[in-house]
């Protein structure tokens, strides 16, 4: 049995007070509700029937946190689940080649650059010419994302995983240039890694957003 825009409405109210505000699941969960409701209502009315799904609903829509993600948000269950599966690729990847950058760059530290001041200073220099175009980069796609006024699992990941590496990377710039560059250690390695890698992340996320908001914009 169909539903009314009436009792659509309910539904949407319902998803509302449980902060399910992220155009993709959103989506999914309504189109979800829907079916199990009509399904129901062969056999009991809508406010039944709703009752019956909200039960059914409400421990994946209570909020959680995770500390892959960081605990202080806390969001519908299910959607926190969406968003470690997604970040979790981009987690234990990281991590992998991060262990491996760190053995060549042990290697070539040792071998090859041998902290001479040019190599140091040239390594400085290009820390700090990265860190300005990232943080244009990753700005400039912050924006991209404010401007379609839609919040998905993308967005809240590139909002709360890549956004805050702004504000870390003008500190340790900061640090670079008033320590009057420094000796191009084991950290500044890692920092420039993670860097790179945020970045792709970064790209990811931007791009999936606007993915997701043409795909449901054509439904």
């Amino acid at each position: 049995m169909k539903l009314n825009k009436q009792q659509i409405q309910k539904i949407e109210d319902y998803l509302n007070d449980k902060k399910i505000d992220y155009l993709d699941i959103r989506f999914e969960v309504l189109d979800h509700i829907l079916t199990d409701i009509e399904n129901l209502m062969d056999e009991v009315s809508f406010d039944e029937a709703f009752e019956k799904v909200k039960l059914k609903w409400n421990e994946n829509l209570s909020p959680t946190f995770s500390f892959l993600l960081c605990p202080i948000y806390f969001r519908p269950s299910i959607f926190i689940d969406r968003c470690k599966k997604i970040y979790k690729p981009h987690y234990k990847n990281g991590n992998r080649l991060m262990i491996l950058y760190v053995v060549i760059f042990a290697l070539l530290k040792k071998f090859v650059f041998n902290n001479s001041d040019m190599v140091v200073e040239s390594l400085n220099y290009f820390i700090v010419a990265t860190s300005f175009v990232y943080v244009c980069i990753i700005s400039y796609w912050y924006f991209l994302i404010k401007k379609t006024k839609q919040k998905t699992t993308f967005s809240f990941l590139f909002n709360t995983q890549v956004s805050p590496t702004i504000l870390v990377l003008i500190l340790v710039v900061t640090n670079i240039i008033n320590e009057s560059f420094l000796e191009f250690g084991t950290f500044y390695a890692i920092f420039l890694f993670m860097l790179f890698m945020t970045f792709y992340q970064g790209f990811n996320f931007y791009k999936n957003h606007i993915v997701t908001i043409e795909k449901y914009q054509l439904q």
